[in-house]
């Protein structure tokens, strides 16, 4: 499947995963009105809204769980089992719905499952999208991701591993019976269910083609009995009648090879059987690899978004310190020019009063000059 980008919308205690769809895009008609109208099981429901601006896909993906989250903690053989015959069985019911596999979303992150081990893929039913899907690639990305339980025997792990490898037999079905095989070795319970049921196309028959077909049978096996009964004349006279020393020597000649023949297949099948085990071990081993590799990954990612993290606190933290120092010098800057002023105000207002004062000392020297002059008069 080609990339596709969603968005996370919240609305009051739900969550939706929502897809814009290109103005150009060509929706896939017919298989968006059987998810709309059937709700197929599978897959996660799918809302299509049509608006002026662009038309969506919605998903309600609220308390699901993820697949990838099945990768932060160790796992054992049930477990495994069991959610991987969910996915398998999901996928093969794509075949029944004859919805595309590249219109699923195979990422681990928008395949959710449930209590039950029930698998539900995201849908994106566009026709510009369908591509072919490794399906095998996928499948073990999911394996090499899982932790195992260390205290299990992984041999069935590299089972799995070597037949999604064998791309030359691989089938969903097939695998669904491997799977089940694998369970029924470990004494895990298989569910009961009809998900893997193999529907086939039947013709009705009337009453002469089905007296024909009987007929047929009958003279079938009447010819094939009367073929083995009768041995062929011509063959039995022309085979020369040995004498009974020549027949024990080619006896024990016989029974010697025999005995060799059956020693040289017994160590043929040991040999087998030892490079099956060397090659599950090499697998497993593969796949521990990878799986360390995967949380060393997962640890470097979780290390690098946590220095991010401290990087973006420190930075505000300072943009904050910087802001309060900003804020600090404004306000002294304020108060101090504020106290210009009102000095400034003050010793005009003093200065006034001591312009008054010496007016009202110039009148009264007046005052007391006319007082002069009236007592001279």
């Amino acid at each position: 499947m080609k990339k596709v980008s969603f968005r996370i919308r919240k609305f009051d205690k739900e969550q939706f995963l929502t897809y814009n769809i290109d103005n150009d895009a060509s929706l896939d008609e017919e298989v968006l009105d059987f998810l709309e109208e059937e709700e197929p099981k599978g897959l996660v429901p799918i809302i299509f809204e049509e608006d002026e601006e662009f038309d969506t896909f919605s998903y309600n993906i609220t308390d699901k769980i993820r697949l990838c989250e099945l990768s932060n903690q160790e796992i054992n053989a049930e477990m495994v089992l069991r959610v991987m015959r969910g996915l398998v069985l999901s996928l093969v019911d794509m075949s029944e719905y004859r919805v595309p596999l590249s219109y699923l979303v195979l990422h681990r992150n928008y395949i959710y499952i449930n209590s039950d081990y029930e698998v539900e893929f995201i849908c994106v039913p566009l026709e510009d999208i369908q591509d072919d899907v490794d399906v095998n690639a996928f499948l073990r990305a999911f394996v090499a991701s899982l932790r195992f339980d260390s205290s299990e025997n992984g041999d069935y792990v590299a089972r799995l591993l070597s037949y999604i490898n064998n791309t030359a037999i691989f089938s969903l079905r097939n695998m669904v019976t491997l799977i089940e095989d694998l369970m029924e070795t470990m004494g895990v319970e298989i569910p009961e269910d009809l998900a893997n049921e193999i529907y086939v196309d039947y013709q009705e028959v009337d009453d002469e083609d089905e007296e024909a077909i009987e007929n047929f049978e009958t003279e079938t096996v009447e010819d094939v009995a009367a073929t083995v009964d009768e041995p062929d004349e011509e063959l039995m006279e022309s085979v020369d009648v040995e004498s009974a020393d020549a027949t024990d020597e080619k006896d024990e000649a016989s029974e010697e090879q025999t005995v060799g023949g059956t020693e040289e297949v017994a160590e043929a099948v040991e040999q087998e059987v030892a490079e099956e085990t060397e090659e599950a071990e090499a697998v497993e081993q593969e796949a521990a690899g990878e799986a360390e590799e995967a949380e060393a990954v997962e640890q470097e990612v979780a290390e690098e978004a946590e220095e991010a993290v401290e990087q973006e606190v420190a930075e505000e933290a300072e943009e904050a310190e910087a802001v309060e120092q900003e804020v600090a010098e404004e306000a002294e800057a304020a108060v101090e020019q504020e106290v210009a002023e009102e000095t400034e105000a003050a010793e005009a207002v003093e200065q006034e009063v001591a312009e008054e004062a010496e007016e009202a000392e110039a009148v009264e020297q007046e005052v007391a000059e006319e007082a002069e002059e009236a007592e001279a008069v």
